[in-house]
């Protein structure tokens, strides 16, 4: 086959798919070619670095039509995944939790593998999108072009398969997609599909409407429960292949491979690989090579390299993408979505996330304040029973010579009128937050929960508003409080660190701990706790001085208003701050924004 320009045919066709979909709010595919050595450099593999996929140039058909339908189809099957299913990452999260409960019930287990969830959630939106495609072709031509583009791959595959050898390198749940998208189009595919891969096309063909999007999360679940067998066996089979890659490897090369990564973490470069991996962002042909290795061709179902690119885009738009996946779940489904799309699998980082995104979801209610002042406006008659004082001597004078009342004579009306107030020093914000046994886990209902998501909403408000903020988090043993804290700072990632932080144990509040951090400073001091404070006694001359200079409230979950009366303890503390009796751990997040908001605004 004659060298080809890919770059260029790539990027005409993709302008091309573009105006066919209305312009879609899409990124430029970025290529990127592997070529090969020589005086003529051919290319060999082009991969799309911002869309995690590739193909073999020696995929493509010889003949120019053909080459034409192969691109144009792969394209237009990746702008379906943007612009319909799934489209939002909310979406690809409520249809990872339906693969993932269609996938407990088959193993009858709580825990179930990654890859098997990746790989039933990429293929029924990969069934949706193709099926969709179809659907919209304007005539029976541009239906025959997407026949035709998985005729051309599943011939390729027939021509590879006289050689036994390559059978079992071909996923069968790519050919279970393909028999059933036949079934669906009415249309018989010329390749000779095996038994059990046409028992399972026909089961998923008998489903229908498969544009509804109401329907998505229901048939994403009884798809996987159908194919769950072959997709434990590609999982394996891909885990199997990814062992035995590391054993040819050897151990001197991968000593080798491990000692160079360490060397270019010192310099630039490696700075940059290490923030672009932390970040989630796309390294370059490095990564393209690396995404290459590990197995990602055209002919797989995508791996979880799209969703996570789907991510990146959709969150410059918009913050807030898995905010109804987190309201709605606990916090291990939560995870596991995030593990899905390849965003985290640190415990600590999916915690705060959780938090983070249920927090997006709690409004507060904005009241605009100004100053009164009164303004001149035009003038008016001033009359004798008018105060003398009113009179505007100048201006009556600057019009005649003779001041008669009524007539000659004029005031200046004024008009009552709203101005911006002039700022005020934002005062900072310290939150003092219990983590002993008696407040509970992350575990949505408890007091932890509740205590940890009002600690998110106030400390992100107070500073959008330009305060600073401070973080003690404690519990206790012997007595004595065991805490961590957090000084001054509008370092986002440093509170939220703290705030998550269990310790699990019992209820010494570390008062002197409080009245050093808040010295000195005009602070909104809140304390959230169940107030079963052990060495309340020990620590109440800290708690005052800290209350002399600044604004203390208690959100006391632990006891209703009159048990709390009978409580020396709570009497005490009612002299120096302000406490509020919460018997609903639900309210805890409101009256602590409340508070919030009326201290900032």
């Amino acid at each position: 086959m004659e060298n080809l320009n890919i770059n260029s045919e790539i990027k005409n066709i993709w302008k091309n798919l573009r105006k066919k979909w209305h312009y879609p709010q899409i990124p430029e595919p970025i290529i990127i070619s592997d070529e090969g050595s020589g005086e003529v450099k051919n290319v060999g593999r082009v991969f799309v670095e911002n869309y995690k996929i590739g193909f073999n140039i020696a995929d493509l058909p010889a003949d120019y039509e053909n080459r034409q339908i192969f691109i144009e189809n792969f394209f237009e099957h990746e702008i379906c995944h943007y612009t319909f299913c799934p489209g939002r990452i909310e979406t690809v999260g409520e249809l990872i939790l339906s693969a993932r409960k269609a996938l407990q019930k088959y193993h009858n287990s709580d825990e179930v593998d990654i890859k098997e969830i990746n790989l039933a959630v990429n293929f029924f939106t990969d069934l949706v999108a193709e099926n969709f495609r179809y659907e919209k072709a304007k005539n029976a031509n541009e239906k025959n072009r997407n026949i035709s583009y998985h005729e051309l791959k599943l011939q390729k595959i027939q021509n590879e398969d006289k050689n036994e050898s390559t059978t079992s390198q071909i996923p069968k749940i790519y050919l279970i997609l393909i028999q059933t998208l036949g079934n669906l189009w009415n249309y018989r595919f010329k390749f000779s599909f095996p038994e059990e891969i046409k028992e399972a096309g026909d089961l998923l063909g008998k489903m229908r409407n498969f544009s509804n999007r109401n329907l998505w999360n229901a048939y994403c679940y009884r798809t996987t429960l159908d194919i769950a067998k072959f997709l434990d066996e590609e999982a394996n089979k891909k885990e199997k292949e990814k062992k035995e890659k590391k054993e040819k490897k050897g151990i001197f090369p991968m000593f080798l491979k491990e000692l160079s990564s360490k060397i270019s973490k010192i310099g630039d470069d490696g700075k940059k690989e290490s923030e672009n991996k932390k970040s989630g962002r796309g390294g370059g042909k490095k990564n393209a090579q690396r995404a290459h290795e590990e197995g990602q061709t055209e002919n797989e179902i995508y791996d979880y390299y799209f969703y996570h690119s789907l991510e990146e885009i959709q969150q410059k738009k918009d913050n807030v993408a898995l905010q109804k996946i987190a309201e709605k779940n606990a916090l291990k489904e939560y995870r596991d979505v995030l593990k899905a799309l390849g965003i985290t699998n640190d415990e600590s980082e999916g915690i705060k996330r959780w938090y983070k995104d249920q927090a997006y979801g709690i409004e507060i209610q904005h009241t605009e304040k100004f100053d009164k002042t009164e303004y001149a406006i035009s003038p008016t008659k001033w009359r004798i029973e008018d105060p003398v004082s009113e009179l505007d001597f100048t201006y009556s004078l600057s019009l005649s010579n003779y001041l008669i009342p009524g007539l000659t004579t004029f005031k200046r009306q004024f008009e009552e009128g709203n101005i911006t107030p002039k700022e005020k020093k934002v005062p900072d914000l310290l939150i003092v937050i219990d983590s002993s046994y008696s407040m509970g886990e992350h575990i949505r209902g408890t007091k932890t929960f509740f205590a940890t998501l009002a600690a998110f909403k106030a400390y992100r408000y107070a500073i959008d508003k330009g305060a600073k903020v401070a973080v003690i988090n404690f519990s206790g043993k012997d007595n004595k409080p065991l805490y961590i804290r957090q000084d001054w700072t509008d370092d986002a990632e440093k509170i939220e660190n703290h705030i998550i932080y269990h310790y699990g144990l019992y209820t010494c509040i570390p008062g002197k701990a409080i009245e050093e951090i808040s010295k000195a400073k005009n602070a909104l001091i809140i304390i959230l706790t169940d107030t079963q404070i052990q060495n309340f006694w020990n620590e109440i001359e800290y708690l005052k001085d800290a209350a002399r200079e600044n604004f203390l409230v208690i959100m006391c979950t632990a006891y209703n208003e009159g048990q709390a009366k009978e409580n020396p303890a709570v009497e005490e503390l009612q002299k120096i701050g302000k406490i509020y009796f919460i018997t609903k751990a639900s309210d805890l997040i409101g009256l602590t924004i409340e508070t919030t908001r009326s201290v900032y605004e």
